[in-house]
């Protein structure tokens, strides 16, 4: 369907820009039960699969990849397969990655133009996406997945101007 084509062209968009940002980060992808061909995509530009099937919880499925991710990687960020992140988002990264200015933070929120909406209409925070130095949080709420932040520190928490843009 249209749809599941817009999910496969917007994953690429999302490689295509850190690329052209002059990033190259490794791709783990968590695939929850997609029906286009997203991980065939995905495996060509050379992302590594995991599946994770029936999704009861998407907490636990966002906390499981965390963990299948290499420990060797400082920063992890994740994002879903029907959101796009602008320039203004993968040069913050590159910024924060080629930099020892930021070595005191573990976390960066990424601002999301539909969970702006939401948390308008809810007068909630809501924080879903984020740059995290890896081991540093964990996700909670069985839908509607948001960052768990009674263990961070204010004070060690940045943010990434830019817009992730849900479609």
């Amino acid at each position: 369907t249209d749809d599941h084509n817009q999910q496969e062209l917007q994953v690429v968009g999302d490689v295509e820009i850190f690329r052209d940002n002059g990033l190259n980060p490794d791709f783990y992808i968590t695939d929850t039960g997609s029906i286009d061909n997203t991980v065939k995509i995905c495996k060509a530009y050379g992302a590594k699969v995991f599946f994770d099937y029936p999704v009861e919880r998407f907490d636990e499925s966002r906390n499981r990849a965390f963990d299948n991710v290499d420990k060797n990687y400082k920063w992890l960020m994740t994002i879903d397969g029907d959101e796009f992140i602008d320039d203004r988002i993968a040069s913050g990264i590159k910024r924060i990655l080629n930099s020892d200015a930021y070595e005191h933070y573990d976390a960066f929120w990424v601002h999301s133009d539909h969970l702006k909406q939401m948390c308008r209409d809810s007068k909630l925070m809501i924080v879903k996406h984020s740059l995290v130095r890896s081991g540093a949080i964990k996700y909670q709420y069985w839908i509607h997945e948001q960052i768990d932040k009674t263990n961070l520190d204010p004070e060690r928490i940045g943010h990434i101007i830019g817009a992730l843009k849900h479609h």
